[in-house]
Formats: structure tokens, sequence, C-alpha cells
């Protein structure tokens, strides 16, 4: 994951257009797309005038995450429509996901479609639904905001260089 970002960091375009690329690319995992996660991103991406690139590399290099995701969108939406989420309940729920996505990371990646299927969002209900659109939105606003300031950091370097550079 770590090498992902660096090469997101690398791509040439505008810092908006790159953070905004990894934005929509982060935003897709949190919702269950069936698969079709790194497509959407790429077009939302497109059509919203980001990267592309950025947007599947974000999304590809944070997919194993999708269990802990799920969980955290189950706890919020519940905790959202005033249910009340015991601590050792949200404990158990991450801590179970998190061993899922370390276990599954080796099976996702040879085979990523046959973690997609229907029978995997059985438990979808209003309470993921709620927690899915409020913690994609807000993941990706602070993922954007990290990488806008990281991107610009670098541009502003580089600029420093080559003005040194040419003295």
């Amino acid at each position: 994951m770590r090498t992902k970002f660096r090469e997101i960091l690398k791509l040439k375009g505008s810092p908006h257009a790159i953070a905004l690329g990894v934005a929509v690319g982060f935003f897709w995992n949190f919702i269950p797309s069936l698969g079709i996660g790194p497509f959407l991103s790429m077009g939302l991406a497109r059509l919203i005038r980001g990267s592309a690139v950025a947007a599947l590399t974000a999304n590809l290099a944070t997919g194993f995450f999708i269990p802990v995701f799920y969980s955290m969108n189950m706890i919020t939406g519940r905790f959202l429509q005033g249910d009340k989420v015991e601590t050792i309940e949200i404990e158990e729920n991450l801590q179970e996901s998190l061993q899922k996505s370390i276990v599954n990371i080796e099976e996702i990646a040879e085979q990523p479609a046959s973690y997609f299927y229907l029978d995997k969002i059985e438990g979808f209900t209003s309470d993921f639904l709620i927690g899915a659109i409020v913690n994609a939105f807000i993941g990706a606003t602070f993922i954007y905001f990290v990488f806008w300031v990281a991107l610009n950091r670098r541009y502003k370097v580089r600029k420093h260089r080559e003005c040194t550079d040419t003295r």
C-alpha cells in the first residue's frame, strides 16, 4: 500500500486532480460495488476531472480494508439512527473485520471477484447504507485533504529546486 501511495505522489497532474482521484477511489471502497469499484472509480474521476489513474490505484491499494470499512458502515449507521452501540461491540466488529482482511489479502488479490458475491452483502440494511454514505464522504474528504497537502508540498519543493537550479 505504501508503494502504491508513493506512486500516486509521483503522478503528473495538478494536486487537485490527483487528490480528487485518490478520494474517489477511496470513496468506492465504502460502497458495495460488487467488484466493479475500480471501474466506477475511474469513471467518476474522469467525470469530475480527477485523475483516473490515481482513482484506480487508490481503490486497489485500499481494497483489502473493505471488511473494516463495512463494519464501520454498520456501526456508523446504527449510531446515526439512534441505536445504542456498545464499545465492546465496536471493538469486536472491527477486530473480526481486520482479521478477515489480513487472512483474505492473498485470496482477494488472486481472485477479487470471489469476494463480492451477493451472499456476502446479505446484511445490507438501512443502517449499513446510511453508514456507507456518511463514511464514504467523510473518508474521501479526509483523504482528499491529506493528498492535496502532500502534493502541494511536493509541488512547492520541485518549484523551489527548479528556481535554485537555474541560478
